[in-house]
């Protein structure tokens, strides 16, 4: 993928995030609790963190 093109269509770059993001979040909810607890807590302030800055 060249730089323009992700330039001109930055939403999908977001959409790969939001999943990127979730995923991991379930699998870490998912699985047994051997995950930190501070590294669950983590990617919850990143969703809030990119949920602001889509808006």
């Amino acid at each position: 993928m060249s730089e323009t093109h992700a330039q001109t269509q930055p939403q999908n770059q977001w959409l790969y995030w939001e999943s990127g993001l979730l995923a991991t979040v379930m699998s870490l909810i998912t699985t047994p609790s051997e995950a930190p607890e501070y590294l669950l807590l983590g990617l919850v302030a990143l969703l809030f963190f990119w949920g602001f800055v889509r808006e």
